[in-house]
């Protein structure tokens, strides 16, 4: 399936300043994968890409993230951490057994 749109999203960072992201979904395969552009700001002109994969297991469902296109490290860094940030919080919403897999 081709993309359906356009999103926005805003993003409250530890320090309480408010970022917004915007981007169009470019791909949507469900339940596998979404992938969708991003853009840092209302008016951001950067060409990063994500891509989600939701794979299936015994046990539950592995999600990983590719974040493409970062122009610079400082930038990559704070996408390692935002990221980090937001898988370790969807996984705070797994069952108990789950949580103990994720952190070993």
């Amino acid at each position: 399936m081709r993309g359906r749109g356009a999103g926005v999203a805003a993003n409250r960072l530890p320090d309480g300043h408010l970022v917004w992201i915007v981007g169009e979904f470019e791909r949507i395969e469900p339940p596998h994968m979404l992938v969708y552009s991003w853009r840092i700001g209302l008016d951001g002109t950067s060409n990063e890409r994500v891509t989600v994969r939701f794979v299936p297991h015994a046990e539950g469902t592995e999600v990983s993230v590719v974040h493409e296109n970062i122009t610079t490290d400082e930038s990559r860094a704070l996408h390692q951490r935002g990221w980090i940030g937001c898988l370790e919080g969807l996984a705070a919403f797994a069952p108990p057994a789950s949580r103990e897999r994720n952190t070993r």
